[in-house]
This record gives C-alpha cells, sequence and structure tokens, in this order.
C-alpha cells in the first residue's frame, strides 16, 4: 500500500488480495486501523491518496511451511527495498 502524498509504504502478505483489501479500507474508512502511522496518511490524504498493489506472487508450494517461509522472506525482502512499514 503507497501513499503518495505522504511519500510513505506499507508491505505486507496475503494469499487473498481482494480480502485484505476490503478489511484494511473498511477499518481505515471508519477510523479503526491499528497503524497508527497508516490511519493518519488516510485521514490527512483519504482514500484518492493510496494505491493498493500487488508487488509479486509466488508460485503455489505443495508444503505449507515452505509458502509461509517463502512468503516471509519475499516480505522482508521488499520491505528493505522499499523502506516500507509492515502491513
Amino acid at each position: 500500500m503507497r501513499c503518495a502524498p505522504a511519500g510513505a509504504v506499507w508491505v505486507g502478505q496475503t494469499r487473498d488480495l481482494d480480502k485484505v483489501w476490503n478489511r484494511v479500507s473498511f477499518s481505515l474508512r471508519t477510523g479503526a486501523d491499528p497503524r497508527r502511522d497508516l490511519q493518519a496518511a488516510w485521514n490527512a490524504h483519504g482514500g484518492a491518496g493510496f494505491a493498493f498493489e500487488r508487488l509479486e506472487t509466488l508460485e503455489d508450494e505443495s508444503l505449507e511451511f515452505a509458502l509461509q517461509s517463502a512468503l516471509d522472506e519475499r516480505t522482508a525482502f521488499w520491505r528493505a527495498k522499499l523502506d516500507a512499514a509492515a502491513m
């Protein structure tokens, strides 16, 4: 999630992008998001200042722990690369 006017980026991981977007946007619109920095940026710039984008898609792994390990590794990579906060 990127807020261009604030110059801020948040990176997380999910297996269902639409579901996460619905949950996060609802919590932001209602002022109930637990991430204070994210909520403050939303309050200051509104939804129009935000972009929710997919950074990477991983191939399916047959083993759950392997998939979670790959997700964690790539999430850490993108947070470091984009100087992003946790989503």
